[in-house]
């Protein structure tokens, strides 16, 4: 069981996660980077429908709806582009340096305090007449008269005194809370820092758990659409440097399918045009093609060190069915070396390159399919391209496929 945990939860979007590990550090630091990304994803549907809510009429909502259509269609396929343009992940982007931003409390704003009334001031005295002399208890109605307006005065000044007395009370009491909450951030900073430098040394000691940590950050700071699961499990082999990834892909039917919004001339209803199922699946292929070559791009760029010789990435999903067909299966699977990957052209497109990689894809992609997968976790590799008989022997009963896997010699790969 793992020993440290923490709870991420995105109520707008309705997502959350238990992020668990051995490494209290680098738990924090996955769960504060999918924070971020959920954030983001946020950020960014929240911008869309304030652009349509500045929308006036429904021709204009049916453009703007039209052009958000074919922006995620063009996010599909520049997955790859985007990745190869960004700056690696590495041990630096971990270093905590960002000042204390909370701003210290503003000063407060006293209510002018007029001078404390005297009950000497002759505006406390009354003003006895003749009269009022001779009328019985006249006098003292008077007096009773001032001495109200004196204790009126009185309460008056001491609610204004009372008032600065608590805004400047508060103001004194923010000001240490804040000097507080600054000197638990900076010392939490530090203590970070520390950390992330002992993490460093262990890494480059070559510590398989946080080698296994450093690349799974690598993994959580990617970026992906919101309709990504955002959700993988790997396992790292230092003989020979292999790095496995179950990658989670998001369902078939999860993908943006909407094409264009038009609006009805005789009705002035909007009419929404939708991809056919082909154009779907040619979408869904195009992901996963770029999303296996985006993430190996990622982990590669990332691996300043040399631990990583080959990456497998299997691509997995969720398929729906009866009880015996449910569970996640593997639609996508490819194993690539580190020379194999940089030579590689990424001027054409992402299924030429994933097709000379030799990867294997499902033939029926919106079905979840299964393929074998060229690496599967969970055994001990006995050499550089094979795996125990007993693995084979399991795969090949689970799923119903003839396994090939790489031959030592040649590095070929067939179904």
């Amino acid at each position: 069981m793992a020993k440290y945990k923490v709870e991420v939860e995105h109520p707008e979007l309705r997502r959350y996660r238990l992020i668990s590990g051995e490494d209290d550090y680098f738990v924090r630091k996955k769960a504060q980077a999918l924070k971020a990304l959920w954030d983001g994803q946020w950020a960014k549907r929240v911008e869309r429908e304030k652009k349509l809510s500045e929308k006036k009429s429904n021709g204009e909502i049916a453009a703007e709806r039209t052009a958000q259509a074919v922006a995620a269609i063009d996010d599909i396929f520049s997955i790859l582009e985007k990745a190869l343009g960004r700056n690696p992940f590495d041990w630096e982007s971990l270093r905590e340096d960002q000042p204390f931003d909370k701003p210290f409390p503003e000063t407060p704003v006293l209510r002018e305090l007029p001078p404390e009334p005297d009950i000497m001031d002759p505006q406390f005295k009354p003003a006895v007449g003749l009269m009022d002399k001779l009328l019985p208890g006249q006098k003292e109605k008077l007096q009773n008269k001032s001495d109200m307006a004196f204790d009126q005065a009185r309460q008056q000044w001491l609610s204004v005194k009372r008032g600065n007395e608590v805004l400047e009370e508060d103001y004194y009491n923010a000001g240490v809370q804040w000097e507080e909450d600054k000197k638990v951030y900076l010392k939490s900073q530090a203590d970070n820092n520390s950390a992330r430098e002992q993490r460093l040394k262990d890494f480059l000691s070559r510590k398989d758990q946080t080698i296994v940590d450093y690349f799974e950050m690598v993994l959580y700071s990617g970026r992906n659409a919101d309709y990504f699961p955002h959700q993988f499990k790997t396992e790292y082999n230092s003989s020979p440097k292999l790095l496995i990834v179950a990658y989670d892909l998001p369902e078939f039917k999860s993908l943006p399918i909407l094409k264009e919004v038009r609006v009805n001339p005789y009705t002035g209803q909007f009419e929404e045009i939708f991809f056919n199922e082909e154009m779907q699946t040619q979408h869904y292929s195009f992901m996963a093609y770029q999303t296996a070559l985006k993430t190996i791009h990622e982990l590669f760029q990332s691996d300043l060190t040399n631990l990583l010789d080959t990456v497998v990435f299997n691509g997995m999903v969720e398929k729906a069915g009866d009880a015996a067909e449910e569970g996640s299966v593997c639609i996508l699977s490819l194993q690539v070396s580190r020379s194999e990957f940089l030579t590689l052209n990424f001027n054409q497109d992402a299924k030429t390159c994933f097709r000379q990689l030799k990867g294997v894809i499902s033939p029926g992609l919106s079905l979840a399919t299964p393929v074998t997968l060229l690496k599967a976790m969970g055994r001990a590799l006995t050499k550089w391209g094979g795996m125990e008989d007993m693995l084979l022997t399991d795969l090949r009963g689970a799923i119903g496929l003839e396994l090939m896997f790489t031959d030592k010699e040649s590095d070929e790969r067939n179904l």
